[in-house]
């Protein structure tokens, strides 16, 4: 979702695609497609401030997962530590590139 957010704050504008993220390096979006299934992940701009990513998971995610390491501290997707924490199946995640997150 940071590619996006860059995009955002050096276009002033959300990409209407992924695919229009790769126009540098700093928004450059490697993986567009699942890697088991080979299906495209969703982004879907919603406004101009708000954008939706998502996929189809096979399995829920793990109690600890949604968080990583980096730089030493522990930060975790936008807005709270479970904003990445899915079913199984179709899940999206709605991101306010303003700042509140959802």
């Amino acid at each position: 979702y940071w590619r996006v957010e860059n995009y955002y704050r050096d276009k002033g504008t959300l990409p209407e695609s992924l695919a229009a993220c790769d126009i540098s390096p700093a928004t450059f979006v490697q993986q567009k497609r699942d890697r088991v299934t080979g299906e495209p992940y969703v982004y879907r701009v919603v406004d101009a401030t708000h954008f939706e990513v998502g996929a189809t998971f096979a399995l829920p995610s793990a109690p600890d997962e949604g968080r990583w390491q980096r730089y030493g501290k522990i930060h975790f997707g936008p807005g709270e530590e479970a904003f990445w924490k899915h079913g199984a199946g179709r899940q999206t995640f709605r991101i306010d590139v303003a700042g509140k997150r959802r």
